[in-house]
């Protein structure tokens, strides 16, 4: 796995509570819980998806399908659970692989904007 693999895969996983943090001089990744008082200042937090940026994603996604599609997945959006009704959708309607790919590049964008700071 590549750093950059490694540091996707963190922000697809992290959240308020689940933080990881990286070591640019070293390019290593950890979880927050695993550093010690010797890493203080050598490290930046991984950035995370907040539910915001996956709403906007979601719609953007709903935005590029059939237009047989987008009106089921915009009424999941729109639907009381947002993120659960619409990752629901897109499992019925079997978009699920479309769905991965999409998160996937949309992180990978993110990392590397945010490793260009480095």
């Amino acid at each position: 796995m590549t750093k950059l693999d490694a540091l996707i895969d963190a922000y697809l996983a992290g959240d308020t509570l689940f933080r990881f943090v990286y070591k640019p001089a070293t390019e290593e990744l950890f979880l927050e819980d695993e550093l010690d008082e010797s890493d203080n200042g050598q490290f930046v937090y991984v950035p995370f998806k907040d539910a915001r940026e996956l709403y906007l994603e979601m719609a953007d996604f709903t935005n590029r399908q059939a237009h047989d599609i987008e009106p089921i997945l915009y009424a999941a959006l729109c639907s009381p659970s947002p993120i659960e009704k619409f990752e629901e959708k897109v499992h019925e309607i079997g978009l699920d692989d479309s769905w991965q790919v999409c998160k996937r590049d949309y992180a990978a964008r993110h990392v590397k904007n945010w490793l260009s700071q480095f």
